[in-house]
């Protein structure tokens, strides 16, 4: 959905047609005070401190425009989901008292295991391919499948 709305904005920036742009301009998709959406999504752009985008508009062609301006609000929404992790109460470690055990848990936090997730993706392995080699049952070994689903490990899971 964001893409779409980058390159429908991208559309209007780039038109020729000025009634047509000033009619879009106008164009109250949003309720309440926010104002017309073509304004909203400029405010949105200044707010997160992306409003170089503005300017950028007219010298990018359209695809180049929505991946860049995508892929740097992925990024920023990555880091801001870092930032989040790294300041929560890590308390629960201090639960933990065997060390083998609490460095596994950190690693598997971390995402710095052995399941076929991350060593695929270092070894250019495409995503729905990382298959679990531990039950064979054609599911992604992620950390949620390990955890939650991998019948082959419902023995250690079941007095938890």
């Amino acid at each position: 959905m964001v893409k779409q709305i980058f390159k429908y904005w991208y559309r209007i920036e780039n038109t020729n047609k000025p009634l047509l742009i000033e009619g879009l301009k106008e164009d109250k998709l949003i309720s309440g005070n926010e104002g017309p959406w073509f304004h909203f999504i400029r405010k949105i752009l200044k707010d997160l401190k992306m409003d170089h985008y503005i300017y950028q508009i007219r010298n990018l062609d359209n695809d180049k425009f929505v991946n860049q301006i995508t892929k740097e609000l992925k990024d920023r929404f990555k880091r801001n989901k870092l930032k989040e992790l790294k300041e929560t109460d890590k308390k629960y470690l201090e639960k933990v008292v065997n060390i083998k055990h609490r460095r596994s848990l950190s690693r598997f936090r971390m995402s710095a295991h052995n399941l076929e997730i991350e060593n695929g993706r270092y070894r250019n392995i495409p995503k729905e391919n990382r298959l679990c080699k531990i039950c064979n049952t054609g599911d992604v070994e992620d950390e949620i499948h390990f955890t939650l689903h991998c019948p082959a490990l419902i023995q250690i899971r079941d007095p938890f």
